[in-house]
C-alpha cells in the first residue's frame, strides 16, 4: 500500500493524486458549461434602465452652473 513507499513518493502520489482530480473537476464543470443550453437573451432590470434614461434627461448641478456663468453663450 502507500504506508510502503518513502516520504518523497508518498508526496508525489498526494500531488499527482490532486492535479488529476483537480483537472477531473474542471473538466466537468467546462462539459456541464457546454452543455447548457441558452434561455434567452439577458435583459436589464426596468427599474435600473427608467432610473438610468431619467438620469441622463436631467442637468446636473455642475451642468447648470456653468451656463449661469456664461459659457453656454454664443455671441
Amino acid at each position: 500500500g502507500v504506508g510502503q513507499l518513502s516520504p518523497s513518493a508518498q508526496t508525489m502520489a498526494s500531488g499527482f493524486l490532486a492535479v488529476i482530480s483537480v483537472n477531473l473537476v474542471i473538466g466537468f464543470y467546462i462539459y456541464m458549461a457546454m452543455k447548457e443550453t441558452p434561455h434567452q437573451e439577458p435583459q436589464p432590470d426596468p427599474t435600473f434602465l427608467a432610473n438610468a434614461k431619467a438620469s441622463i434627461n436631467q442637468p446636473t448641478s455642475s451642468q447648470v452652473s456653468d451656463d449661469s456663468h456664461g459659457k453656454g453663450k454664443v455671441e
